[in-house]
């Protein structure tokens, strides 16, 4: 058994304009396991995430906070003890517009490692800032 505390685990500040604080807290990189990605995520108020296909199966809990899913071109309510599964080819954005932080956390079963997961998120920051 492993145990960790999300609150001891250094995480990733992305960049305005997907201002955010994601916390990969299992992966494979970690030398914790194997089998899957377990990810917390703080979008903050005003905030959201890039738009982008998924490439693998992903499990989304929200925690706290509310917010919007876009998914394929749906718009979904997200609040507190909402499961979501995406899947692999859908198209997804988290947005929170309100004003509180909008906290979730995603399982991949498939898993990424860790430094690939903040790789992506934050090209997707700079392909964002270059095309102005």
């Amino acid at each position: 058994m492993k145990v960790r505390r999300v609150a001891e685990v250094q995480g990733v500040e992305i960049p305005q304009p997907f201002a955010r604080l994601v916390k990969v807290v299992f992966a494979p990189d970690r030398g914790d396991v194997e089998d899957l990605t377990f990810i917390t995520t703080a979008i903050y108020p005003g905030g959201s995430t890039d738009c982008r296909f998924r490439d693998r199966t992903e499990l989304i809990y929200v925690l706290s906070g509310r917010g919007v899913l876009l998914c394929n071109g749906q718009e979904f309510c997200l609040e507190p003890d909402t499961a979501v599964l995406v899947e692999r080819g859908d198209e997804i954005q988290l947005r929170n517009p309100g004003p509180e932080v909008l906290r979730i956390v995603s399982v991949y079963p498939r898993p990424v490692r860790a430094c690939d997961l903040y790789e992506t998120l934050l090209r997707a920051v700079q392909k964002t800032v270059e095309e102005g």
